[in-house]
């Protein structure tokens, strides 16, 4: 969910906001209604924020202080990186609000739980689920901006594209696969995880940032799928581990991403000469 919502403030314009803080809201104030009783009036006031008002702010002093989130007519992904850390922050101290008020009001009847190991959980859960969703979708928008144009069926038809893509498919496959037949546990398993990177750079290399965040949401769903029991903590391990080394290739990937953009053109110029 925050990366949808991250993806949702930067993709849709400005005036749509109050439709994204309702559509957010409603279902909220249901919750909240239902459980105001057994978690207090003050649960159900922070529980009922919406995420998205403390997003927004961020997205509206990030694009105050320049571009964003595109500069010279390309998503600038070290900004993008920043915002999604300062709003999984500021959800966070929400998030942990209004646990704790909900703590207070069920004193005695609940189990041990600490806010700190709480905080930390709401952190990474929330950037982790913003860095691969939001560069996904940018990503996904100049697909279809590429089709329109053609380009994308001159990318489709090249050989190691092809060639490319199978390959992360089925090294993909074959994690499940091994992890489902060996059993793997411990330390043999999570390098196996991390194995599922490996196609990613590949595609970073290939495709630039673009083709990175499209590999990294099925690489994170093949690693998911690894899991075992709900409490797995080793899958947020991983998770926390891809998603850093996933924002690392994205860097990467934006310099050899504009190369291939600007050999393109001069090609086009080339051809219309």
């Amino acid at each position: 969910m925050a990366g949808l919502r991250l993806a949702a403030i930067l993709l849709v314009p400005r005036r749509y906001w109050p439709a994204l803080i309702v559509g957010e809201w409603a279902p909220l104030i249901q919750k909240c209604a239902i459980n105001a009783g057994r978690f207090g009036l003050e649960w159900a006031i922070l529980g009922g924020i919406p995420l998205m008002i403390v997003c927004m702010p961020l997205v509206m002093l990030a694009r105050r202080r320049g571009p964003f989130p595109f500069r010279d007519g390309e998503i600038h992904l070290p900004s993008v990186l920043l915002v999604a850390a300062a709003c999984a922050l500021g959800s966070a101290v929400v998030d942990t609000a209004g646990l704790s008020a909900a703590i207070d009001a069920s004193r005695g009847t609940s189990p041990t739980i600490y806010l700190r190991d709480s905080f930390y959980a709401y952190l990474l859960g929330d950037f982790c689920g913003m860095v691969p969703v939001v560069p996904a979708l940018f990503a996904l928008k100049d697909v279809f901006n590429a089709g329109r144009s053609g380009a994308w069926r001159r990318v489709r038809n090249i050989p190691l594209t092809s060639a490319l893509v199978a390959l992360c498919l089925a090294g993909w496959i074959g994690i499940v696969l091994i992890q489902e037949r060996l059993h793997l546990h411990g330390a043999e398993l999570q390098a196996l995880r991390l194995c599922a990177m490996l196609p990613v750079l590949a595609l970073t290399l290939r495709f630039g940032w673009q083709g990175g965040a499209l590999a990294g949401v099925l690489a994170l769903a093949a690693v998911m799928s690894t899991a075992g029991e709900s409490t797995d903590v080793s899958i947020i391990e991983a998770q926390v581990v891809m998603c850093i080394a996933m924002a690392g290739a994205l860097l990467i990937g934006m310099p050899i991403a504009r190369r291939t953009r600007e050999r393109h053109a001069g090609r086009v110029t080339a051809t219309a000469g």
